[in-house]
């Protein structure tokens, strides 16, 4: 039987999956029995600072999130807007890995080989635009608007195409 036939892989698998990296210093906690967090410490190269990472698993939800935790991106960032991100209302930055639009990840991946390359493919081009002010990692890239409804604001996902590329761009609108 595929793993296709038999399903995705449960919240054990994955973790699984995850410790088969050998990554030093993780740690995982299991949230009520429904949300896996996968804590490590990841580095997009030998002379790059260490990102604490937490990544959150949880089948109910569309997809996986990867949040960098410390050292904080914002700081880093000195006020600039970070490129390639989402809303995130807790501690730390919520990473935009690829596009869910074009289906680049399904629950039949593993995280393995897909979120821990792609964050640390995430932390090299950020890395490099802390120094250059140019995002080199193409994709695309979630833009905030504000949008009033009433006494509140709520979050509203857009998607237009960049003329000059073809490139479909994903935002997220408040």
């Amino acid at each position: 039987m595929s793993q296709k036939e038999k399903g995705p892989p449960n919240l054990a698998e994955r973790l699984m999956d995850l410790r088969s990296l050998g990554l030093p210093n993780t740690s995982h906690t299991f949230n009520k029995g429904k949300v896996l967090i996968f804590q490590a410490e990841l580095s997009p190269s030998a002379v790059s600072r260490l990102y604490s990472c937490d990544l959150h698993v949880s089948p109910g939800k569309e997809h996986p999130s990867m949040i960098v935790i410390e050292p904080n991106l914002r700081k880093l960032a000195n006020g600039r807007p970070i490129p390639h991100i989402y809303p995130h209302y807790g501690e730390g930055v919520r990473l935009c890995l690829w596009t869910p639009k074009l289906k680049e990840w399904n629950w039949h991946m593993k995280l393995s080989e897909t979120y821990i390359p792609w964050t640390l493919r995430w932390l090299w081009y950020f890395e490099d635009w802390l120094h250059t002010d140019n995002w080199a990692g193409g994709g695309t890239h979630p833009e905030l608007k504000r949008r009033r409804f009433g006494r509140g604001t709520r979050l509203r996902s857009t998607h237009r195409t960049d003329i000059e590329s073809g490139t479909e761009l994903h935002s997220i609108a408040k």
